[in-house]
């Protein structure tokens, strides 16, 4: 059962991988945008250096804490990237996936979209691009929970 969480008071978890030298702003501009991310909002930002962020900003994370943050979080904002997401969806939570792009200088070349892609239509995660993502996307992520079989 999801409980109803407050408006802003919403948990997020928001990772980025930790590909170098790869950047990846425009997640985190994303999020900014939703006007949801405050105190209770941690980042594990890899390569990409923001001094500009409310919450707790980690370049890495123990893979132990990573595990506590995704379970401890209403939501999961994440890159596309395998690891990240099968952890995420071990833990039971619907993640929000945001593909890195190389027209961007996000990545090599964008397999993260062939990711975003199937688990998007797997029906187990909520895959968009960074312009795309509101405010309710993330509140509607925080009611869902994945339950494994």
């Amino acid at each position: 059962m999801a409980r109803n969480v407050p408006r802003n008071d919403l948990r997020l978890f928001v990772t980025l991988g930790t590909i170098k030298p790869y950047r990846f702003d425009a997640a985190v501009d994303a999020v900014l945008a939703t006007g949801l991310a405050g105190d209770t909002t941690t980042w594990q930002l890899g390569c990409t250096d923001r001094d500009d962020l409310p919450g707790t900003s980690f370049a890495t994370i123990p893979s132990r804490d990573f595990e506590t943050l995704i379970k401890e979080s209403d939501v999961v904002v994440t890159h596309s990237g395998v690891g990240s997401i099968m952890k995420i969806l071990e833990c039971g939570k619907y993640p929000i996936v945001l593909p890195r792009r190389k027209a961007r200088g996000e990545h090599v070349d964008d397999h993260q979209s062939q990711i975003a892609n199937l688990v998007c239509n797997r029906g187990i995660a909520n895959a968009i691009e960074v312009g795309s993502l509101t405010a309710e996307m993330l509140h509607d992520a925080a009611k869902l929970k994945i339950v494994g079989e």
